[in-house]
């Protein structure tokens, strides 16, 4: 799953993560697991769950602190 992950986030595609050598890095596999893991409602779950998170956390409002609110958008869209 790292991988797949990786690779998305690097906006380099799964091709040069394949390798046919070892079962985990197989091009179906690694498919298999874009399309299990990857899906609309477990990135919705996760980011509820980072959200949640971050509201206990005392951070500034975004009228106190702008360049705060900038850094936590810039996490979460990361993890889009």
């Amino acid at each position: 799953m790292p991988t797949v992950l990786l690779s998305e986030a690097c906006h380099v595609g799964m091709i040069p993560a394949i390798k046919p050598d070892v079962s985990e890095l197989t091009r179906g596999r690694l498919v298999q697991v874009d399309q299990s893991y990857f899906r609309a409602e477990n990135t919705s779950a996760g980011n509820a769950r980072y959200i949640e998170a971050h509201s206990k956390i005392d951070a500034p409002s975004p009228r106190e602190d702008h360049g705060a609110t900038f850094a936590l958008s810039c996490e979460a869209s990361s993890l889009e």
